[in-house]
């Protein structure tokens, strides 16, 4: 039944295609259907035809913002983040009022790193987004919003622009996630433990968040409940040698030496399973302190020796040899 369903909505779709370009060959010069043709093309996966149609479009009315956004979402579905961009853009220069466009103009600035220029452009995306009455977008705009004043520096106000989502999506794991990293980078590491333990059980690949909380447990280790809580992540993730890593390191700032020195040569013996070259370098500067505490000095400083062959750019290990 399911079969004959997808195959009726095929029949359907193509029916449509058919009627459309029947309609351009008897009205060429009409933009409009030429969108729609393209529309038609993106949901029968004829990707090459529907960048054509909307081209052509756009050489027909080159000034409307509405095709200018079209093109560069299909280019965004299709993976072109570059040409994405220009014809965003266009479209926005020539005054978009569309949130949806503003929105994905501010995230490809983002990700390439334009924080000023995402900044403003997820403001707008903002104000397009409550005129539309669109709550979806608002969120996101907002989420994004967020990660640009994390990411300058300002986690108040990410915090900020986090709240006004989390208004509309109380449970909005993203939203919670950057709530969660502004507290963090405020000093507030256990608010933001809190959140990440209520987050972690419902994502669906929780690793890079288990690593990022056990991070921030690293930071915080002198206490034994985080160092108890760094053990359990390293029994529960065995094969992966950055829990180990996080673990020594929280080691080494309690009185806990001998265990310091046993976890950092776990991850050390597992480095081959993805371990960088720095951490590696970083592990054998804890084994040379922790072994400096225990007064093993001659082997302290063949372990420091060792932490500056893999990286000669570490700080630490040459102030520890003095």
């Amino acid at each position: 039944r399911l079969t004959g369903k997808s195959g009726g909505r095929n029949r359907r779709g193509r029916s449509a295609l058919k009627a459309v370009e029947q309609a351009l060959a008897w009205n060429p010069q009409a933009p409009h259907w030429y969108a729609l043709a393209s529309s038609l093309c993106l949901k029968a996966q004829q990707t090459v035809a529907a960048l054509q149609h909307l081209q052509k479009a756009i050489q027909l009315d080159p000034e409307d913002p509405q095709l200018n956004f079209l093109l560069g979402d299909t280019y965004l579905k299709l993976g072109d983040n570059q040409n994405a961009r220009v014809s965003l853009e266009q479209a926005c220069q020539l005054g978009s009022e569309k949130s949806d466009c503003w929105l994905e103009l501010a995230r490809l600035q983002f990700e390439n790193g334009e924080l000023d220029h995402a900044a403003l452009t997820s403001d707008r995306a903002i104000e397009l987004s409550q005129a539309e009455s669109n709550d979806a977008n608002l969120v996101l705009a907002n989420i994004l919003r967020a990660e640009v004043a994390l990411l300058a520096g300002n986690p108040r106000g990410a915090q900020s622009r986090i709240q006004s989502a989390l208004k509309i999506a109380p449970d909005h794991l993203d939203a919670l996630q950057i709530l969660a990293r502004s507290l963090h980078a405020m000093d507030r590491s256990k608010e933001a433990l809190e959140i990440m333990n209520k987050i972690i059980p419902q994502v669906e690949k929780p690793l890079p968040l288990e690593l990022e909380r056990a991070e921030w447990l690293s930071q915080s280790a002198a206490s034994a409940s985080a160092v108890g809580e760094l053990r359990l992540l390293a029994q529960k993730y065995p094969h992966e040698p950055r829990f180990k890593f996080l673990l020594a390191k929280g080691l080494l700032k309690t009185t806990q030496a001998d265990a310091a020195i046993l976890s950092s040569r776990q991850a050390l013996q597992d480095a081959n399973l993805g371990l960088e070259p720095e951490k590696q370098s970083e592990l054998y500067l804890i084994i040379g302190q922790s072994m400096r505490k225990n007064g093993q000095l001659d082997n302290a400083v063949h372990s420091l020796n060792q932490a500056l062959e893999i990286s000669p750019a570490n700080l630490d290990a040459h102030l520890q040899l003095g």
